[in-house]
């Protein structure tokens, strides 16, 4: 009887065990990712990682396995003299051979879709090596450039480099350059000098081109106002000639209508009256000393035919 009762507490106790155990095991088959996280499925047991990549939360993974984590959000890379900087700023040469140091930084982030890959080619080393592959991006892009194209078209530059260091990320990184600044450019001082000087010099240039083409642009109007000017006055001219013009033809024309109508009326008053030439011209003449009201008047009178007998 006591045989019966040990064996059923041990078999109790087996069974409580088992099932704590089972209990365990499924917890344990369980694993978490933050929401700012991404993951692959690692086996303990097996060694082996998972194709498969996990956004944030709880999945069911079994017995054994656990995720190699990943972060969702953008990762900084800083190369400067600030504080906190990851590592210290660039040192390049110029096409033309001049030491140039950038201080730059850029944020990218890892590709949801790629880090089976990512995680196959570099393990848990990819910060390090993404530095690596950056810094021989950035120092070579830097090359194409004069450092006289550094002094003007910082910004220009910028986005180049910008667009080289996404392209090999891309391709080699499997990430993606969300933001990139070129913070600075420290040349050489005597040349940021000279090309200071050489700046000045060149707005200098600059403002006596603008005052020519304020000048120029002056005198032109200057023309255009004097020959507008002249024209008006040809105009007006034309206009006062042609006034006087149409003027004297209009007393020209009644000049003459007078001198017809009057002819019509001596021609009748010849007709009517009986009258020579000599007699009419005689009449006119009367007629117009008669009418005259002027102070003085001169007469030119004609002598007698010495043939003709003079009455008394």
């Amino acid at each position: 009887m006591l045989n019966l009762d040990v064996q059923s507490k041990i078999c109790g106790a087996c069974c409580i065990i088992s099932t704590v155990t089972l209990v365990i095991m499924i917890f344990s088959s369980f694993a978490s990712l933050e929401v700012n996280e991404y993951g692959l499925d690692y086996s303990y047991i097996s060694k082996s990682i998972g194709k498969k990549a996990y956004p944030g939360g709880i999945h069911f993974l079994g017995v054994g396995h656990s995720f190699i984590k990943y972060p969702k959000t953008v990762l900084n890379l800083d190369y400067s003299n600030h504080e906190g900087a990851d590592y210290p700023p660039l040192k390049s040469r110029t096409s033309d051979g001049l030491e140039v140091i950038l201080e730059i930084s850029f944020q990218y982030k890892l590709e949801y879709e790629s880090l089976y890959d990512l995680f196959h080619l570099y393990k848990d080393n990819y910060s390090k090596i993404f530095s690596s592959i950056a810094v021989n991006t950035l120092t070579q892009t830097a090359t194409y450039y004069t450092a006289y194209n550094f002094f003007v078209d910082i910004q220009k530059i910028g986005v180049k480099m910008q667009e080289e260091l996404n392209d090999v990320f891309k391709k080699n990184c499997f990430a993606s350059i969300e933001f990139f600044q070129l913070r600075s450019v420290d040349l050489p001082n005597q040349f940021e000098e000279a090309i200071q000087v050489s700046e000045v010099k060149k707005q200098q240039i600059q403002l006596a081109q603008a005052e020519k083409s304020r000048t120029i642009v002056e005198l032109e109007t200057l023309k255009m106002s004097a020959s507008f000017q002249k024209n008006v006055t040809i105009n007006y001219a034309l206009g006062d000639a042609q006034a006087i013009e149409m003027n004297g033809k209009a007393q020209s024309i009644s000049m003459k209508n007078v001198q017809n109508v009057n002819t019509q009326q001596y021609k009748k008053l010849k007709k009517q009256l009986k009258l020579n030439n000599n007699q009419l011209l005689t009449y006119i003449k009367s007629k117009v000393v008669r009418e005259y009201n002027g102070k003085g008047l001169a007469i030119a009178l004609e002598s007698p035919d010495k043939n003709q007998n003079i009455q008394k």
